[in-house]
């Protein structure tokens, strides 16, 4: 994304996290800026989620980005991770 900052324009990334609750819906779990999608950017991600009281993830489906990949175990190593069928489709492409 792209944003203002200082009448400077600059590119952002967006960092969220959607969950599944006991009844099955959709949530939003958390929304944050990062510079870019790299390890840093995730790591301070995570370190807030776990601030805000996420304190279990059970199954991962992620887009490989790298960042989230590298840093992802740090924070929630007992989670399962699978791949995200959407974009493994997109890459066979």
């Amino acid at each position: 994304m792209k944003r203002c900052w200082g009448g400077e324009v600059q590119s952002i990334s967006v960092l969220v996290a959607i969950g599944v609750n006991q009844e099955g819906y959709r949530e939003i779990l958390g929304v944050a800026e990062g510079s870019r999608e790299d390890s840093e950017s995730w790591r301070n991600f995570f370190r807030y989620q776990k601030s805000r009281g996420l304190k279990k993830i059970n199954l991962l489906f992620p887009d490989k980005s790298l960042g989230l990949v590298e840093t992802f175990w740090e924070f929630y190593p007992d989670a399962k991770w699978q791949r995200c069928v959407v974009h493994f489709f997109i890459e066979m492409c």
